[in-house]
C-alpha cells in the first residue's frame, strides 16, 4: 500500500512539472529581528508584476512617463517575497535589521544569475496588512536562474 501511495506522489510531481507548475521555493533568511521564509519570486518589467495602470505601479516600465520610478532600459524587476516565521517581529520598531538587507551598501542582499552577474537590492516594500516584505533587484532583462545571497545566511536558490 505504501508503494502505491509513493508511486501516486511521484506521478503527481511529474505531472505538475510537465504542466508548468513551478517548484516551491524553500529558503529562509535570518536576521536579528527573526527568521523570514522566501515565499515567491516575481519577474517583470514593473512592480507589482500585475499592475496594469501606471498609477498602480511602484516601478513602471522604461517608457512609462507617469510612473514615480521607471526601470532602466534592458533591465527587469526581480521581486523576492518574504514572510515572517515563528518569533519574527514584523512591523516592530526593531525591524531595521531586516530592512538593512536592502539599505546597507556594504552588507546588503544581492542576487546572482546563471552567468554569475550580481545585482544588489535597489528597493523594498512592506505590506503590514499581510505581514510580507519584498526585496527588489534589477538584473539584466535576459538574466535567469537566480540565487539570493544575504549576509550571514546560506544562499537561496530562487530558480527562474
Amino acid at each position: 500500500m505504501q508503494t502505491l501511495a509513493m508511486v501516486g506522489l511521484l506521478l503527481l510531481a511529474a505531472m505538475t512539472a510537465a504542466c508548468g507548475g513551478s517548484p516551491e521555493i524553500s529558503g529562509k533568511i535570518a536576521t536579528a529581528d527573526g527568521e523570514y521564509s522566501v515565499t515567491k519570486i516575481e519577474l517583470g518589467d514593473r512592480f507589482p508584476a500585475d499592475c496594469s495602470s501606471p498609477a498602480d505601479c511602484i516601478i513602471g516600465p522604461p517608457d512609462c512617463s507617469s510612473c514615480n520610478q521607471r526601470l532602466e532600459d534592458g533591465r527587469q524587476v526581480v521581486a523576492v517575497w518574504l514572510e515572517p516565521r515563528f518569533e519574527a517581529r514584523f512591523g516592530a520598531v526593531e525591524h531595521g535589521d531586516l530592512l538593512d538587507l536592502c539599505m546597507k551598501e556594504e552588507d546588503e542582499a544581492y542576487i546572482v544569475d546563471n552567468d554569475g552577474s550580481e545585482s544588489g537590492c535597489f528597493g523594498h516594500n512592506m505590506d503590514y496588512g499581510r505581514e510580507t516584505l519584498v526585496l527588489l533587484f534589477g538584473p539584466s532583462a535576459s538574466a535567469e536562474g537566480f540565487t539570493l545571497f544575504a549576509p550571514g545566511n546560506r544562499p537561496v536558490d530562487l530558480g527562474r
